[in-house]
């Protein structure tokens, strides 16, 4: 059975994924519009440049909010050929 979070851990994923995403999405947006924006607005492309790595660090606790909020039973599983399902374990050694 899959570990569900409880409704501390609700909260808890919640707020970091607004307090994450929310300057993520502005960083990136600023990074995007100096990118295809005229070049007068950012002549020297530190919004690009400083909009790019802010993005990339909030996207942290936005991501480890969405791991807390999604159910261990959704994520997906790597898997290599060979490997025997998760729930099947096989103790005994074949001849």
């Amino acid at each position: 059975m899959a570990a569900r979070p409880g409704t501390v851990g609700i909260v808890i994923g919640a707020v970091l994924t607004v307090v994450g995403g929310v300057p993520c999405l502005l960083c990136a947006g600023l990074a995007v519009s100096a990118r295809f924006g005229p070049a007068s607005s950012d002549p020297h492309g530190y919004t690009m440049i400083f909009g790019t790595l802010f993005a990339v660090i909030c996207a942290v606790p936005m991501l480890a909010g969405l791991a807390i909020l999604l159910p261990s039973i959704h994520r997906r599983r790597s898997s290599y050929p060979g490997q025997h399902d998760v729930g099947q374990h096989n103790d005994r050694v074949q001849p």
